[in-house]
Order: structure tokens, then C-alpha cells, then sequence
């Protein structure tokens, strides 16, 4: 079984829709595919537990059977913050995230996790996105979110050094029609490169 971590450097990047449309490839590839959201900053309410809505949502568009509560391990909730920060709660998440990434991961060929944010998430509950990716030995996909010609750059070679060996690919989202030339001409050939 292998496993993609499919993170950003910014929220609304779209990793959300490429964990769908990569789950939707390689189900009609005729691959067993999972998904698991190990931590999430947006807890939402669903049949009485706090799960993502990310989770809810690519469980009913890829047909999975698990629950979204199962999906999202660990959801921080503004009450679960102060707990941590007080030192009174449970400090080691990493165990939740294993667990749930091992009875996700049985019978699949492919796991897709879908980080948080940003590459800045985690680190307060111990669950930073490279610590979590590399621990559970997860290929990295990155979903750059194209916001001006010096960001593109500054972003992913800000998420290759975080990142490191793990890093697999990016995915360069929502190019404008204007400077699409610029991506494909420049930035790419830069990137490939590197």
C-alpha cells in the first residue's frame, strides 16, 4: 500500500478537489483507494461528533465506507487548544493519527491524506505536516496556488525545503489564461531543473 500526502503552503489551494480527482483516476484505474485528513482546524458537527467537513464531503464523492469522524483522527477545537496549552490533556497525537491511518490503509492500494492549511499547521498539537508525512512514510504531493509571478516560485521552493526527500511533485493551481505562457515556459522548466 502506498500512501500521498497532498498538502499546501496556503489555504483554499485546492487540495480538497485534487484528493478527489486523483481518488476518482485511480478508482477507475480499478485501485483500492482511502483517504484520511489526519488533522483538522475546521471541526464540524455530523450524527453527534466532531468531524472535517473535507472528510464528510470526499467520503460521499469517493464512496468510502468509514465514517467521517474516522476520516478527520484529530480535530482541534478551540477547547481542545486550551487544553494543550494548559499541558492538563492528552499531548502525543501522533498515536490517534497512526491508528487511524493503519485501519484506513487495510485492503487499499492507495491512501490519500490531505493536510491541513498550510504547511504551517500542526505544530502546536505536535502534528506538523513534514513530521506526520515522513512518520508515516507518505509521498508528498504539494498544490501551489499561482497568486503572482515571484510567489509561485517563493512558494515551492519554500515547501522543497520543509519538505525535503519526501517531496514527489506540485500541482500548480489556478493559472490564469494571461500567464499561462509564463508557467509553462518558465516556471516549469525552473522547477524541473531543481
Amino acid at each position: 500500500m502506498k500512501s500521498l500526502y497532498i498538502t499546501s503552503v496556503s489555504s483554499f489551494s485546492g487540495k480538497t478537489a485534487v484528493c478527489l480527482a486523483l481518488g476518482k483516476q485511480f478508482k477507475a484505474e480499478g485501485k483500492k483507494v482511502g483517504y484520511l485528513k489526519p488533522l483538522s482546524l475546521q471541526p464540524w458537527l455530523t450524527q453527534g461528533h466532531i468531524a472535517d467537513e473535507d472528510a464528510s464531503f470526499v467520503k460521499v464523492v469517493l464512496g468510502l465506507s468509514a465514517e467521517p469522524w474516522e476520516l478527520s483522527p484529530v480535530v482541534l477545537t478551540p477547547e481542545m487548544l486550551r487544553v494543550q496549552l494548559t499541558n492538563s490533556g492528552e499531548s502525543d497525537f501522533f498515536p490517534k493519527v497512526q491508528a487511524a491511518y493503519q485501519k484506513a490503509a487495510q485492503g487499499l492500494d492507495i491512501l490519500l491524506l490531505e493536510g491541513g492549511g498550510s504547511l504551517r499547521e500542526g505544530y502546536v498539537v505536535g502534528l506538523p505536516t513534514p513530521m506526520v508525512a515522513k512518520e508515516l512514510q507518505s509521498e508528498i504531493l504539494v498544490v501551489i496556488r499561482y497568486r503572482d509571478e515571484v510567489r509561485i516560485f517563493d512558494d515551492t521552493l519554500a515547501a522543497q525545503t520543509r519538505l525535503g526527500e519526501g517531496l514527489r511533485g506540485i500541482i500548480i493551481n489556478r493559472v490564469p489564461n494571461e500567464v499561462y505562457s509564463f508557467v509553462s515556459e518558465l516556471a516549469l522548466p525552473y522547477f524541473e531543473n531543481r
